[in-house]
């Protein structure tokens, strides 16, 4: 694991901003079919669609990808059931999703479910961050909330993204949201795991001062390996030590996902609902 100051990852941060730059300026000298066209950034309702994504995003794929590590440390599960434990979420987001695309289709509404998605995942987090220590069972059932939250985001930011564009370009708009919510993921997993393994190294080495030497090595490789914590050899107290460390860190890393909840809901409030462009159905057959 790198530093923050290490050679590699400044090197790493510095080409990513400069490709980031180069990219930029390609886009702006392709006339024909750019691949992210530049004036899309110009657009409110655009940029706080793609903006509510990439934030909500973050918190997704970092539940996601860290809760199975979460059950697996916490609670002494394989991995099979820890990824399962996970299948709430995509059940909620999946249920969600088609509730609120039915709901826009009724009422043509949009703007109320794209701030509903953002504070229910923000409801999620907090409750999975205050209840880290009740039984998996019911863990698994808290992450129906942010699940949830996350179905209307999905799909209320890709109708505003869409109703804000001529139909020209709603094949070009609608990838950019999925895009946002891809690279949001990505910072998002790395920002949790910063965190998280930070505060795990931290308490786990507090933990460390006083025990024996054979314990001492047991605590560092809990630090690399999330299967030590439910060895049958390690006795108990331990156990519970080091799982009560990555419980901490867990919910820390947890907390510091809220706040770009907090942005991506003040973003939703901010959007202008613009009327949700005629369907097949409405469009007469002899029109352009």
């Amino acid at each position: 694991m790198l530093a923050w100051t290490a050679p590699t990852t400044i090197a790493c941060l510095a080409l990513g901003g400069l490709l980031l730059g180069l990219f930029v300026v390609v886009e702006l000298n392709v006339h024909n079919e750019p691949l992210v066209p530049m004036w899309v950034f110009g657009v409110r309702n655009l940029v706080i669609a793609c903006m509510v994504t990439f934030f909500c995003g973050m918190t997704m794929f970092a539940v996601i990808f860290y809760m199975p590590v979460y059950f697996s440390a916490a609670f002494g599960v394989s991995a099979m059931r820890a990824g399962l434990l996970v299948l709430p979420f995509g059940i909620a987001l999946s249920i969600s999703s088609f509730a609120s695309g039915y709901a826009m289709s009724a009422t043509g509404k949009y703007r109320l479910l794209l701030r509903l998605g953002p504070a229910v995942m923000a409801a999620g987090v907090v409750l999975l961050a205050l209840l880290g220590k009740v039984p998996p069972i019911a863990q698994a059932l808290l992450l129906l909330v942010p699940g949830a939250g996350m179905g209307n985001v999905i799909i209320a930011n890709v109708i505003a993204a869409q109703a804000t564009t001529h139909p020209r370009f709603v094949a070009t708009v609608t990838p950019l949201c999925e895009f946002f919510l891809s690279i949001g993921g990505v910072i998002g997993v790395a920002l949790f795991g910063a965190v998280h393994r930070n505060r795990l190294a931290h308490i786990l080495a507090a933990g460390a001062a006083g025990e024996s030497p054979a314990a001492q090595k047991i605590i560092g490789e809990a630090r690399r390996d999330v299967s030590v914590v439910y060895a049958t050899t390690i006795p108990g107290p331990l156990r519970a030590k080091i799982a009560n460390a990555y419980m901490h860190s867990m919910a820390l890393g947890l907390w510091v996902l809220l706040p770009f909840l907090v942005i991506a809901f003040v973003l939703a409030m901010a959007l202008e609902e613009s009327p949700l462009k005629a369907g097949p159905r409405d469009v007469p057959l002899d029109s352009e």
